[in-house]
């Protein structure tokens, strides 16, 4: 069964006005800090536990992530079981490293993407690229959030659907007694 079908939902983070998602729009989850840095499991592992650290974007299978409605980040979503990125431990406290692992719908794989950039995961706590050093293969974890530049992500969203076209205008109604009416 395909989850990732296109749909519609509207995911309301904590403290946060609700964001309305379309369809499940692919590609690469990068650092606005570093913007040419992006999410990457690990050395391309398709392995459940795998780790996901910040490497150069070069737009491999493993740094393709799909948004799910379910609130999900997949990654290698397009063939095989994909992987979700996890809070490793499930226990979302500061510091916990991420990994891709098995998609099961528990909290430590739940993400609302926010108006300001955030990545918000379980307990409310933020992804955030670990000490602040955007470069290649630096961990990437969570951490309470503060609004700074190394929590702060660009994430595959979809296109603005295009405006519907305006109706045409309702045609006058046509006299009833069939005598035409003028108007001085």
């Amino acid at each position: 069964r395909d989850t990732t079908a296109p749909v519609a939902a509207t995911i309301t983070p904590p403290d946060r006005p609700a964001l309305a998602v379309t369809g499940s729009p692919t590609g690469a989850v990068a650092a606005q800090m570093s913007p040419g840095l992006c999410l990457d499991v690990w050395m391309a592992s398709t392995e459940p536990g795998a780790p996901v650290k910040l490497s150069f974007c070069h737009g491999g299978a493993n740094q393709q992530w799909t948004a799910t409605a379910a609130g999900e980040l997949r990654v290698y979503a397009g063939g095989g079981a994909p992987l979700c990125l996890d809070v490793d431990g499930a226990r979302g406290n500061d510091g916990d490293g991420l990994i891709a692992h098995t998609c099961h719908g528990g909290e430590n794989q739940k993400w609302a993407y926010t108006a300001a950039g955030e990545l918000r995961g379980v307990n409310g706590k933020c992804l955030v690229i670990w000490g602040a050093n955007a470069y290649d293969g630096v961990d990437v974890k969570v951490f309470v959030c503060h609004g700074g530049a190394n929590q702060q992500w660009h994430v595959p969203t979809p296109a603005a659907p295009a405006p519907a076209p305006a109706p045409a205008p309702a045609p006058a109604p046509a006299p009833t007694d069939g005598a035409a009416k003028v108007f001085a």
